[in-house]
């Protein structure tokens, strides 16, 4: 009997820290929407907000349209190879301040291009025409003139 007494006793004691766990890690039962985690509980925080991004490269001084770059979101392993049309996206980018790095497919960098993906609206947030000094070939912007 005295066994059983002490098996019940522990149980309650049991259930007072399980609740108090999962309370403590936005989990748990009731009320609506869990509590925020601990700070410093040493738990995953990934609340950071993504974002899909699209742009064209263009080069600056002909107006050529710039295939083949690589354009790096600088400081990660995202990436985004530009089309024929100079033409790239990248999933998953961080809505914040964030600096792109363009390079050429041989590795040579192009340049970089800073901007905050947290003001610009839309799904995937356009950043629009990215105008480079380069040296070196590009396409044509559409419509100009084809030279054999």
């Amino acid at each position: 009997m005295t066994k059983t007494l002490r098996r019940w006793a522990c149980a309650p004691v049991l259930a007072v820290m399980t609740a108090s766990l999962l309370a403590g890690c936005g989990g748990g039962g009731g009320g609506g929407g869990g509590s925020a985690p601990n700070p410093g509980s040493g738990g995953p925080t990934n609340t950071q907000s993504t974002a899909s991004i699209t742009g064209v490269l263009q080069d600056k001084a002909t107006g050529f349209l710039l295939p083949g770059r690589t354009v790096t979101v600088q400081g990660t392993s995202l990436a985004g190879v530009t089309d024929s049309n100079g033409a790239f996206a990248i999933a998953n980018v961080p809505t914040r301040s964030i600096t792109l790095v363009i390079t050429d497919a041989g590795g040579t960098p192009n340049g970089t291009f800073s901007v905050d993906i947290s003001k610009i609206g839309g799904s995937p947030r356009s950043l629009g025409t990215i105008q480079l000094t380069v040296s070196g070939g590009g396409m044509a912007p559409p419509g100009s003139p084809t030279i054999h």
